[in-house]
């Protein structure tokens, strides 16, 4: 399941805070779930690099770009752990 475009909300509803992804910073063994909501995660943060990209604020674009990184990281780790055979 993917997010939804936030397109149709009012500009200023949505506030998105560059912050520690919440499974990463628990340190817990992932699960599907974990996977799953982390994929969504990056989803969003696509649709939000792209809009401050096209509307030239690309400071702000550089700090979602860090934690998309940040989480393609995480699951590409996850995915090469030993026993890990998906």
């Amino acid at each position: 399941m993917r997010l939804a475009s936030f397109s149709y909300l009012p500009p200023g509803f949505l506030i998105y805070k560059p912050r520690m992804s919440w499974i990463i910073a628990t340190r817990e063994p992932p699960t599907q779930f974990t996977v799953d909501r982390i994929m969504d995660e990056n989803d969003f943060l696509l649709d939000i690099i792209n809009k401050k990209l096209t509307s030239g604020d690309f400071e702000e674009a550089v700090s979602y770009q860090k934690i998309l990184q940040r989480n393609l990281t995480f699951l590409i780790e996850l995915r090469f752990q030993p026993g890990n055979s998906k």
